[in-house]
């Protein structure tokens, strides 16, 4: 899935769970990371594209970076969150994530390959699901928006 794709899915999708733009858009941010750490670095899907490497994460570093803040703590846990969520926006393609090795057999579903008109329609699927679920939860109510932003605004 290609980076924009990454990230509108990601932040749709922690929006209709959360109804948080400040978290939304942190997920957002971490959904491009596994393919930032490649760097050229690694063969692409591999390493930063396996589940356990940021399920680690989270069991060690994020109950220390509880200590250090709250705002650390929930900027690291959403980061990983989108990074997770980006693996399985990866799942549902043709070329898959490694599961069970991270140089190993990749598993996908196969709904789309990346930069062809069926990874528009899985991603327009994506959003479309996730405004419903926004829509059904209030979060797009004007009200609700304002009272969001003004929150947001705050923190400035």
């Amino acid at each position: 899935m290609k980076w924009h794709n990454h990230k509108l899915c990601t932040f749709c999708i922690v929006f209709a769970a959360t109804g948080r733009i400040f978290p939304s858009f942190i997920a957002g941010v971490g959904s491009i990371l596994p393919d930032v750490f490649e760097a050229g670095l690694v063969k692409h899907r591999t390493i930063t594209h396996w589940p356990f490497f940021y399920l680690a994460f989270i069991v060690t570093i994020v109950p220390v970076v509880k200590l250090v803040s709250w705002w650390a703590w929930l900027v690291v846990g959403c980061l990983l969150l989108g990074c997770l969520l980006h693996l399985a926006e990866d799942s549902l393609s043709k070329g898959g994530i490694p599961l069970f090795n991270p140089v190993g057999k990749k598993y996908g579903l196969g709904w789309y390959i990346t930069d062809t008109v069926t990874e528009t329609f899985v991603v327009t699927g994506i959003v479309a699901v996730a405004f419903y679920f926004s829509w059904r939860q209030g979060f797009l109510s004007a009200d609700f928006l304002a009272h969001e932003i003004i929150w947001l605004l705050s923190w400035t």
